[in-house]
């Protein structure tokens, strides 16, 4: 079973120098709580990714949530910020590239009313994530994704955004 093993991490070696690119990027959006209580709210996130085979890598991103305010009163709200670790894939079609993802996403969320804190969480949760990108001159990437956060300080949360990015 090693030599197995072996054999195929080293058939992957030269096919891994090929197709080594990173891949870097701002991605600001909307995002949608599945709780009846909280509103729509903004969302940004600066992301990286290591593409090590041809249509696989491994990304992370830091995501940070703005104000989910309370559908009876706007100065009492739910925001926060998280951190996504996962492994990516990639389906090019000409200059344009399916992308899909998965992994987890170590999260702390606070509530808020009248701007002093009244509680807090944090948590880890899966993360999926599907998106579209256009390969522009000069390395530059523009696309959009939405991507599911599971079970979010008990709620799920939906987000949509455009994504600007670098390829090298």
């Amino acid at each position: 079973m090693k030599r197995l093993l072996a054999v195929i991490l080293l058939s992957c070696l030269p096919v891994a120098g090929q197709a080594e690119s990173w891949y870097f990027g701002l991605s600001p959006g909307g995002a949608i709580v599945d709780h009846d209580d909280y509103e729509g709210s903004t969302v940004v996130s600066i992301f990286g990714e290591y593409q090590f085979l041809p249509y696989v890598g491994v990304e992370t991103a830091s995501v940070l949530f703005d104000q989910f305010a309370t559908k009876s009163n706007d100065d009492i709200y739910l925001h926060g910020y998280g951190q996504s670790l996962g492994v990516a894939g990639h389906i090019p079609i000409r200059r344009v590239t399916l992308d899909g993802g998965a992994g987890l996403f170590v999260w702390q969320m606070q509530s808020r009313a009248y701007q002093e804190t009244i509680g807090e969480d944090e948590g880890v949760s899966p993360y999926f994530k599907v998106g579209l990108n256009v390969m522009l001159p000069a390395h530059i990437t523009i696309g959009g994704a939405t991507t599911w956060y599971g079970d979010v300080s008990g709620a799920d949360i939906l987000t949509f955004a455009l994504k600007f990015g670098l390829r090298f």
